[in-house]
């Protein structure tokens, strides 16, 4: 009997204890969440991050160039994030590192890296103003301004991006001032010019514009080339006031 009753006070004792035990492993202490609070971390360090990411990164607002020959005004452009046509003063919008291309409606400028100031000796990737290839996109551009007179800019009128079809600028300059989409353009084109310049008036207003807008020139190679690339003193003596307020380039936007 006596056995009996030991041995039933040692099971309560030992079912008391589980029962402890038991509560103990069900404690707050014991279940909190703590996944939960990892997570919670990694995402507040995920956030300090993207804010760190964004803080330095480069500025997406778009810099401002200017395409030159005079300016030019009307003309399409595009890169890889802006697109448009040039206002009054020739400008248009780029984000720096991006090649620029403009265009007249099928007919497309050589590609250039965008900058503050671009000119027809960036599209065709030399310093000589003289190069046919120079020649051939300044006296397009000068054949289309619409009133005829580059001296106070160059504007292209819409009729002229209906008429436009690719042209080759790589020609020599009686073949492409022969070339029937040069021709056809320029009769076409709203401008009141209904044939292109001569290469002299082209070469003379191109010089102007560049010596105006400071961008550097490098001489002819031959002397041939060198005599013809030169402006005459009287020319750049004469040059209007009217040009002299068109050209002044805005510094590059920072």
């Amino acid at each position: 009997m006596k056995i009996h009753l030991l041995v039933a006070v040692l099971l309560s004792v030992l079912l008391s204890a589980c029962g402890g035990d038991s509560k103990k492993g069900t404690s707050p202490a014991s279940s909190s969440p703590v996944g939960t609070q990892k997570s919670s971390v990694l995402v507040q360090a995920s956030s300090a991050q993207a804010a760190s990411s964004f803080a330095n990164s480069p500025d997406p607002t778009p810099k401002i160039g200017v395409l030159v020959d005079a300016f030019v005004a009307g003309i399409g452009y595009r890169t890889a994030t802006q697109s448009g046509v040039t206002n009054a003063r020739g400008e248009f919008n780029y984000l720096p590192g991006e090649m620029v291309t403009f265009f007249i409606g099928g007919l497309e400028f050589p590609p250039v890296l965008a900058k503050g100031v671009v000119t027809p000796l960036d599209m065709a990737q030399s310093l000589n103003p003289g190069s046919p290839m120079v020649l051939n996109i300044a006296r397009l551009l000068q054949s289309l301004d619409s009133d005829g007179n580059p001296e106070n800019g160059i504007t292209i009128s819409p009729s002229a991006a209906q008429a436009a079809t690719p042209v080759d600028f790589t020609l020599d300059l009686a073949q492409f001032a022969a070339s029937p989409a040069v021709t056809n353009l320029i009769a076409n084109s709203g401008s009141t010019t209904r044939t292109i310049v001569s290469v002299e008036q082209a070469l003379t207003h191109l010089r102007t514009s560049l010596l105006l807008a400071g961008v550097p020139v490098e001489e002819a190679s031959s002397s041939s080339q060198s005599s013809q690339s030169q402006i005459p003193a009287s020319s750049v003596a004469t040059v209007s006031s009217a040009q002299s307020s068109v050209l002044v380039v805005p510094a590059p936007s920072s």
